[in-house]
């Protein structure tokens, strides 16, 4: 590692602070520009989904905001302190954030995600604030990192962008997948000669999860049962846990165990009303409601006909400070209910796709787990990205 030096962020990158638009300027909002929010980031995925766009107006009220594709965009205050993504077009954030900007011929902006996203965990511990952590730009700006010349710099963010690129691949494909799988639900849905709808409790068990106390530790050291949090309802196919718990925190606590192929719904909080499917057993907690049956086809339909309901269901939303809505609104829900040769039918060609959705996804965890193992001895020197590459070969 003798080819690394020791530098401040400032002197590799300009960092920008991002702005909100007014919020009586409405006139701001249109389909020109992303807008990056903290909530738009994903620990999974490199690029953000920004959930809203700026118009032409806007980004004329912003301009001096504006950063270009490729920068790279952390979270600086709150609670998600410490989360980065990359722009993958022109973009403004919001207030939250600093976009980091590669200096050109000094820095190469691939590198300066992955350096980042390297040292991004240990943020929190350098913020100030107590009830609220906050890096600001000018702390920032003074931070160092080990830099090596821009052709190794280029040379490192090339092996772990392949596989960044990869698992976005299989992102795009496993989302494709679900897409054709709702369009072939609607086919055969408008295809039914009658009609019948029936509440969704009637149909199928339907069960509120639970927490075990985290002060039991009995409950949560050298546990065996898959548990997940309301978090994982954003991932559409389920395929790990949040964290595990015993079999006594099965036993003694509110938590239920619930089958692959259960429908999961977020019914509180920032994730309300969002939907995943369950790709292995798994308890979940208080936040979420998990809906199965014992035929695996009435599953696949479920999956579907809650989502296209969800619309339906959040209209009886209530609570000022956090929204939410009870399991007894879930149960009471109207589908609509397929008989059983449509059922048959639409499990026959939903099933392949749900497998392709469970492998892609299976596939990119073990893509993650090989990129955070070599991050930080490529960022460190200890690997060389030769050895990298070795271990990246026939897999991207």
């Amino acid at each position: 590692m003798s080819d690394f030096a020791l530098r401040p962020l400032s002197a590799i990158a300009t960092i920008i602070t991002g702005s909100t638009p007014s919020s009586g300027q409405t006139d701001s909002w249109g389909d020109e520009c992303d807008f990056i929010t903290p909530s738009d980031q994903s620990d999974s995925l490199r690029e953000a989904t920004p959930a809203r766009r700026l118009s032409a107006t806007g980004i004329s009220r912003l301009k001096s905001r504006v950063v270009p594709a490729r920068s790279t965009n952390l979270t600086c205050i709150g609670s998600t302190i410490g989360k980065v993504s990359m722009t993958r077009s022109a973009a403004i954030t919001n207030q939250q954030i600093n976009s980091i900007i590669a200096r050109e011929s000094i820095s190469d902006a691939g590198f300066i995600y992955y350096m980042i996203k390297n040292w991004s965990g240990s943020l929190k511990d350098h913020a100030s604030g107590s009830a609220t952590p906050i890096i600001n730009k000018s702390v920032l700006a003074r931070f160092h990192f080990l830099v090596p010349p821009i052709g190794d710099q280029r040379a490192i963010a090339e092996v772990l962008g392949a596989l960044d690129d990869k698992i976005a691949a299989n992102t795009l494909m496993a989302k494709n997948s679900i897409q054709l799988l709702q369009s072939i639900h609607e086919h055969l849905r408008l295809r039914q000669r009658e009609v019948r709808k029936a509440p969704l409790g009637s149909l199928a068990t339907t069960v509120l999860g639970g927490t075990p106390s985290r002060d039991n530790a009995e409950f949560w050291i050298n546990g065996s049962v898959a548990w997940i949090n309301s978090g994982k309802a954003n991932e559409t196919i389920i395929t790990q846990p949040s964290e595990w718990i015993t079999e006594s925190a099965l036993e003694k606590s509110a938590t239920k165990l619930m089958p692959r192929g259960t429908t999961v719904v977020a019914i509180t909080g920032a994730t309300l009303g969002q939907i995943a499917r369950l790709e292995i057993s798994a308890c979940g907690n208080q936040s979420l409601v998990g809906i199965w049956s014992g035929n695996p086809d009435l599953n696949d339909w479920l999956y579907l006909e809650v989502n296209s309901r969800m619309p339906e269901l959040l209209t009886k939303a209530t609570g000022a400070a956090q929204q939410h809505v009870n399991k007894k609104d879930v149960d009471s829900l109207l589908v609509e209910v397929a008989d059983e040769r449509t059922l048959g039918a639409f499990g026959d060609r939903a099933r392949p796709l749900l497998d392709l959705c469970v492998v892609k996804e299976l596939e990119s965890g073990s893509l993650a787990k090989l990129r955070d193992l070599i991050l930080p001895q490529l960022m460190s020197g200890k690997l060389r990205v030769k050895e990298a590459e070795v271990l990246v070969e026939g897999l991207v």
